[in-house]
């Protein structure tokens, strides 16, 4: 059997400071499932898509329309790096991972510390499924 690379466990995020670079589709998914959970959600995006300003207003978090720059990550607990640029994204975790932030690429699992699991919620339950 093949070792896993992940284990399945859950994280309190409630308050801590989280940092999502992107504006597009995958980057508000995030932030939605951070922002429900309670995450101080900061973004950071040159251009941000009409979902995730609707998130940022009903969640009252911060958009910053400008590029990534290595001192975002500073004082954060986690970071997504949710941008159409592969490389950039790499660069984020490489950062993030040489500073001990848990971070989660979307372009790359093997970059990212963290990976967000597909969620299956009926209440009270909710599944997580890790492939």
């Amino acid at each position: 059997m093949k070792p896993l690379n992940f284990a399945s466990i859950a994280v309190r995020v409630r308050g801590l400071p989280v940092l999502v670079v992107g504006g597009g589709r995958m980057a508000t998914r995030r932030a939605d499932t951070l922002a429900k959970a309670g995450a101080n959600i900061k973004v950071v995006a040159k251009q941000t898509c009409d979902a995730m300003r609707n998130l940022s207003t009903q969640f009252k978090f911060t958009v910053d329309d400008r590029e990534f720059e290595q001192a975002d990550i500073e004082g954060q607990h986690i970071v997504v790096a949710a941008t159409s640029d592969r490389k950039l994204n790499m660069h984020i975790a490489a950062l993030c991972r040489d500073a001990g932030i848990w971070v989660n690429d979307v372009s790359s699992s093997e970059e990212s510390t963290l990976i967000f699991p597909s969620v299956i919620e009926r209440e009270p339950i909710q599944v997580s499924v890790l492939t």
